[in-house]
């Protein structure tokens, strides 16, 4: 073997010798500024926590039954088309951003089908509807414009939809 070859693996196993010696840890608190205290982290939990159960409005027992009802309706219905009342984009997931290819205009089909881990309607945010908001809903379904293959999430207040 060459000279140059006994060199060039030396070094190789040189360098990985080193490298496995070392763990490397990046920690995102670390790299966004100065690490708090374990107090100062139990103290702003605490805070998020009052703030969220103080943000979240409850939901009566009516409420609740009549978002029940829905869900069991929507299910019981897989498989037909809604008709939108008003625009929308398409989303992902109720609590997400925009899906794209997912917009519907007003009088287009969105067929009811199961999301992706098979829920067809679910509680989540409150919507209005942008023409009148007095009609709002918490209720989201998934739904296929068009009868595509792809479908993503909408609130049930933007179609056309009367509970059987």
């Amino acid at each position: 073997m060459p000279r140059s070859a006994h060199l060039l693996i030396g070094c190789l196993l040189a360098l990985l010798l080193a490298g496995c010696g070392f763990k490397v840890f990046i920690s995102d608190t670390r790299m966004s500024g100065a690490v708090p205290s374990a107090a100062e982290v139990a103290a702003a939990e605490a805070t998020a926590a009052v703030e969220l159960v103080n943000a979240t409005p409850t939901a009566s027992a009516a409420e609740t039954d009549e978002i029940d009802q829905i869900i069991d309706d929507l299910t019981a219905r897989v498989g037909e088309d809604l008709i939108a009342t008003e625009a929308f984009s398409g989303k992902e997931t109720p609590n997400a951003g925009p899906l794209r290819g997912m917009r519907v205009e007003a009088s287009d089909h969105v067929r009811i089908s199961a999301g992706r881990s098979q829920e067809v309607a679910v509680e989540a945010s409150e919507y209005c509807r942008k023409d009148d908001k007095s009609v709002c809903s918490r209720v989201w379904l998934h739904g296929r414009p068009n009868s595509g293959s792809m479908g993503a999430w909408y609130p049930v207040v933007i179609f056309d939809y009367q509970a059987k």
